[in-house]
């Protein structure tokens, strides 16, 4: 090759390379070619949610204000529906109380929401309970506490910048951690809000199993403890109901007595013996014996 078609050659790289670094804009985030596209993550966030269909649980509730217990069955079922083009996905939301605190069913809510990846700023993997306790908390109801529901379910809950969160629930822990991580991986690939600078607008903390599993922990700690207050009320509840029917026993005894002993003293009366009726009359007992016996019977029931 020639001098002069070595210079050409030369040039020629230069520019096609130069050429390239121009056609990359400051600031824009490369993603690997190993990880799934946007339309790829989109679709499996889409194929996994709705393939829980309609859930249903039980809630085991703790009411500080009142200081009381009670249960409470909800279902849910999300329905998404992704558009890459604009970094949001619809979902079709329904839930329903069909047993709430006052044993009855509340209507069924059905209600669209969008959500958009670019104002994501946390996602994060808990129990729905502990999901459920922290929209109580944020709608002033924090002495609602969710202690646990059965069976368990997992919530992929996503906060967004000036908005209440978005949750996405699941039958099991490994796949609301899988969809939590692709969120934030769609998060990432739309920019994660628009900022200045893209590459800081992704402010995400993958979900952590360690932490996941310990909300596991603490959901199994809470149903153990609830059911242990239950059995002790059952067990306060089954001593009150004896005593109940001992002071019955009682009172229907010392009745009996009492009339037995009121004819004693009348016939004695009437025939003169009044020695006799005085007797009579000194063997009626105390009228307070049955409630006393009664107070002391349900004080040992505590």
């Amino acid at each position: 090759m020639t001098t002069i078609h070595q210079w050409l050659l030369s040039t020629l790289l230069i520019c096609v390379a130069t050429g390239a670094v121009a056609q990359q804009k400051p600031g824009t985030r490369t993603v690997s070619d190993s990880k799934p596209s946007l339309n790829a993550t989109l679709a499996l966030i889409q194929k996994k949610q709705n393939a829980q269909g309609l859930l249903s649980a039980d809630f085991h509730v703790s009411d500080s204000s009142s200081n009381s217990n009670f249960e409470v069955t909800e279902t849910w079922s999300n329905h998404l529906i992704p558009d890459a083009s604009t970094c949001r996905i619809t979902n079709q939301h329904t839930d329903q109380a069909v047993k709430n605190r006052a044993g009855g069913s509340s209507p069924l809510n059905s209600q669209s929401y969008v959500l958009d990846l670019r104002a994501v700023t946390k996602v994060s993997v808990m129990t729905w309970a502990q999901a459920a306790t922290e929209d109580n908390a944020s709608q002033g109801l924090a002495y609602i506490t969710m202690l646990d529901s059965d069976p368990v379910f997992f919530a992929a809950k996503i906060y967004k910048k000036n908005d209440k969160p978005t949750e996405y629930i699941f039958r099991d822990i490994d796949t609301a951690n899988q969809v939590a991580k692709a969120v934030v991986h769609a998060v990432e690939l739309c920019g994660g809000g628009g900022d200045d600078d893209p590459a800081q607008a992704a402010n995400v903390n993958e979900p952590d199993p360690r932490a996941a599993a310990q909300a596991q922990l603490d959901a199994q700690r809470a149903s153990d403890q609830l059911a242990q207050a239950q059995a002790n009320q059952q067990r306060v509840a089954a001593c009150n109901a004896g005593c109940d029917t001992a002071q019955t026993q009682c009172n229907q005894a010392a009745a009996s007595q009492l009339g037995t002993t009121l004819g004693s003293i009348i016939g004695n009366t009437i025939s003169h013996n009044f020695a006799a009726a005085q007797q009579s009359a000194a063997e009626i007992g105390d009228p307070n014996a049955c409630q006393q016996q009664f107070d002391q019977c349900t004080s040992t029931c505590q």
